[in-house]
């Protein structure tokens, strides 16, 4: 028989991983070394009573919290996992729980899934009437740090004998109580792209005597919005955003400079889009 869960079973775990999540919201850490992350983490699954807790998993700079809960009875091993780092941005939110620390802030919901896994983490260990064994993982390092990668290789599976992995993702675009399925894909492959132009810099009065690297990323911020609207099957999706050009400061207004540089992502399903888009950047 399934275990049906009511929302009013969950209102004291539910406080608490609200609890946690301003805790954590205050303090962000981006990366994947994430001390203050990883102790308030710890100190929380503590206080739950939890005795089997692994830190350091993907490394001696790898702040990777798993937690164990062993069911009533034999079964499967599932995995429930939760990123935990920040991004490097300005908060400007003005909340009572508001970033404290300089260019840091929790912008992607983190904290919110740590808190939910914290309060999940909460309420079945004090519900063991399942079987088989829950393992609660908290991943640092997932905005562009690979912290997945490196716990896998440190045998995260093996370690722990994970079955099935299951994950969620906060969803701003859906009405607060609601939880989204889609078929198929639900997120996307997420690249990461830096392009540096080399020309020749001079004054801004005698471009002739220059090669300027500016006009050159313009023309390719442009020539990059051709990849998905000309390369890519239309029954398939991809996106490509440059979301930075730098090039000098606004102080410099008569100088060509030597070099710009362009930074953005790349969002694909399928490996043969990823692999398309690749070589079209290439070649552009």
């Amino acid at each position: 028989m399934p275990i049906i869960i009511k929302p009013s079973q969950l209102e004291e775990s539910a406080k608490l991983g609200a609890h946690f999540r301003h805790c954590i919201h205050e303090e962000p850490e981006i990366g994947l070394y994430l001390p203050k992350t990883q102790e308030k983490i710890v100190n929380a699954l503590k206080s739950f009573g939890i005795k089997e807790i692994s830190t350091f998993v993907g490394g001696a700079n790898v702040t990777g919290v798993v937690a164990v809960i062993e069911g009533s009875r034999p079964g499967k091993t599932i995995g429930l996992r939760a990123d935990s780092d920040a991004l490097p941005l300005e908060e400007k939110t003005s909340v009572e729980w508001s970033s404290k620390v300089p260019m840091a802030m929790h912008a992607c919901g983190h904290d919110g899934h740590v808190g939910t896994l914290l309060a999940a983490v909460h309420y079945i260990n004090q519900h063991r009437d399942f079987a088989g064994r829950l393992v609660a993982i908290f991943q640092p390092g997932e905005e562009g740090f690979a912290g997945g990668r490196y716990m896998i290789e440190d045998g995260l599976v093996q370690k722990f004998g994970i079955d099935e992995f299951y994950a969620l993702h906060a969803e701003p675009m859906l009405p607060v109580g609601c939880v989204g399925f889609i078929p198929g894909f639900a997120t996307a492959n997420a690249d990461i792209f830096k392009i540096t132009f080399t020309g020749v810099g001079g004054h801004g009065s005698r471009p002739h005597l220059t090669r300027d690297p500016l006009v050159a990323a313009c023309e390719c911020v442009l020539s990059l919005q051709t990849i998905v609207s000309r390369s890519v099957d239309p029954n398939q999706t991809a996106v490509v955003s440059a979301g930075c050009i730098s090039c000098g400061n606004e102080k410099g207004s008569s100088v060509v400079q030597k070099t710009a540089t362009i930074v953005g992502t790349t969002r694909s399903f399928e490996k043969e889009v990823q692999d398309i888009i690749i070589q079209r950047m290439q070649q552009i």
